[in-house]
C-alpha cells in the first residue's frame, strides 16, 4: 500500500491509497480495514488517527474521506498501518520518509515504531529506499530507541546492509563509523546496553578498533574515557577473537596465543565452533584451501554446526584478494553438492558461501544458468 497525496501550502488536500502487486505470493488485491496515522509537525509524534479504511479488492485506488481532518491540521507524515491491522507492505512518501528519519522517535508507540523500522528495511529490499538513507535513518533514531528487540533487529539489518549493499571501497569506513556511534552510546544514561553490545564487534574493521578491543578482553569489560561501560560475556570475548583472526595487521603466533589464554580448557560447543571460525578467518592460502576442501566434502562425518563456523570465519572483507577464486569455485561445486548432500546441507552452504563481496555479470549468468537446470520441485 502507499499513499497518493495531494497538498497545497502544507495542507492535505485529498489522500489515496494505492494497491500494489507482488511480486510474490497471491497476485491479486485484497480487501481490507485498518487505521490511518497523520502526523503534524506542531503536534510532535501525538499522531490524528483516522480509523477503519476499507480498501478495495476489486479496485487498486482508496479515496480516503479526510473530512474529520481540523482544517488547521499541517501534514507532516503518514503511516497508513497505524497498530497494524492490515496485511500488506506499506509504503512512504518522500516527505513522510523525511520526517520520521528526524523524527520517528517522537511516536511513543513501540508497536508502531517497530512496524515503521520493519518498513523502511522491506524499502531497501524493493529498491525503494537508499542504503544511504537508511544509513541515516539508524544513524539518527538508534540513540532514542529504547527497545531491545528494535535495536537488536536494527543492528542486525544495517549490519546485513553494509555488507551487501553499499560501495566495496566504503564498507569499512561505514563499520568504522557505527562502531564509534556504538561506543558512544554504551556510555549514555537509560540506554538499552545488551543489544547494543552484542552487535558492537561486528562493526570492527581497522586495526586500532581491533586494539581497543583486545584492552577491552583483557579487561573484561568494554570501557571508554575512563568509565566502565559494559561487562563482557564469554560470547563477547569469543567475538572479539573471532575479528582478530581475520586481520592481516597481528601475527598468527599472537593470535593463537590469545586463543589460547582465553578459550583454555573450555571443551563446549560453542568454544569449538568459535575455534573453527577463527581457523577458517587466517589471512593464509593454505588454510584457506584446506577448509574450502573440508566444507565441499561430500563424504565428511563432521557435523553441520561445526561445518557452518568453518564458512562463517571464511570470508573477511579483508580478504579479497585470497578469497577471488574462491567466488568462482562456488558455482563450479554446486551441483555436486546438490547431488551428493542433504538438502540442509547445501542450502546452508549456499546461504553462507554465496559470493557477495563481489558480484560479476558471469555469477549472475552462472546462477541463472543453474537455476533453468533445476527442476521446480527439487
Amino acid at each position: 500500500m502507499e499513499p497518493i497525496l495531494e497538498l497545497e501550502g502544507g495542507k492535505l488536500k485529498s489522500l489515496k491509497i494505492k494497491q500494489g502487486l507482488s511480486l510474490r505470493g497471491k497476485n491479486r488485491l485484497r480487501k481490507q480495514k485498518f487505521d490511518i496515522a497523520l502526523f503534524s509537525s506542531e503536534n510532535g509524534g501525538e499522531p490524528l488517527v483516522i480509523k477503519d479504511v476499507v480498501i478495495s479488492e476489486k479496485e487498486a485506488i482508496t479515496e480516503v474521506d479526510l473530512s474529520s481532518l481540523p482544517t488547521e491540521f499541517t501534514y507532516a507524515a503518514s503511516f497508513l498501518n497505524h497498530d497494524e491491522h492490515a496485511y500488506a507492505k506499506v509504503r512512504f512518501d518522500a516527505q513522510s520518509v523525511d520526517w520520521l528519519v528526524e523524527n520517528l522517535h517522537l511516536i511513543k508507540d513501540a508497536v508502531n515504531r517497530a512496524a515503521i523500522w520493519r518498513y523502511f528495511w522491506q524499502l531497501i529490499m524493493d529498491k525503494q529506499l537508499t542504503s544511504l538513507k537508511y544509513i541515516e535513518f539508524v544513524k539518527k533514531q538508534l540513540p532514542a530507541e529504547s527497545v531491545d528487540q528494535i535495536i537488536q533487529v536494527a543492528l542486525m539489518n544495517l549490519s546485513g546492509l553494509i555488507s551487501c549493499y553499499i560501495p566495496q571501497e566504503t564498507v569499512k569506513e561505514t563499520k568504522a563509523d557505527f562502531f564509534r556511534v556504538l561506543v558512544s552510546l554504551l556510555g549514555k544514561e537509560g540506554v538499552s546496553k545488551v543489544p547494543i553490545v552484542d552487535a558492537l564487534f561486528g562493526f570492527i574493521s581497522n586495526k586500532a578498533h581491533i586494539e581497543e578491543g583486545l584492552k577491552w578482553l583483557e579487561q573484561a569489560k568494554i570501557t571508554a574515557d575512563g568509565k566502565d561501560l559494559h561487562e563482557l560475556a564469554l560470547k563477547h570475548k569469543y567475538a572479539i577473537l573471532k575479528v582478530l583472526f581475520k586481520s592481516p595487521e597481528f601475527d598468527s603466533e599472537f593470535k593463537h596465543e590469545l586463543l589460547e589464554k582465553t578459550i583454555g580448557e573450555d571443551k563446549s560447543d560453542i568454544a569449538a565452533n568459535t575455534r573453527a571460525v577463527c581457523r577458517a578467518s587466517l589471512p593464509d592460502p593454505e588454510i584457506k584451501a584446506q577448509v574450502w576442501a573440508e566444507i565441499t566434502d561430500t563424504s565428511s562425518t563432521e557435523s553441520l554446526y561445526l561445518r557452518r563456523s568453518k564458512m562463517a570465519g571464511f570470508y573477511s572483507w579483508d580478504q579479497l584478494d585470497l578469497l577471488a577464486p574462491y567466488f568462482e569455485k562456488f558455482y563450479e561445486v554446486l551441483p555436486e553438492l546438490s547431488e551428493k548432500t542433504t538438502y540442509k546441507y547445501l542450502d546452508t552452504f549456499f546461504h553462507s558461501m554465496l559470493p557477495r563481496m563481489h558480484i560479476s555479470d558471469s555469477h549472475i549468468v552462472k546462477l541463472v544458468s543453474l537455476k533453468l537446470q533445476t527442476a521446480d520441485n527439487e
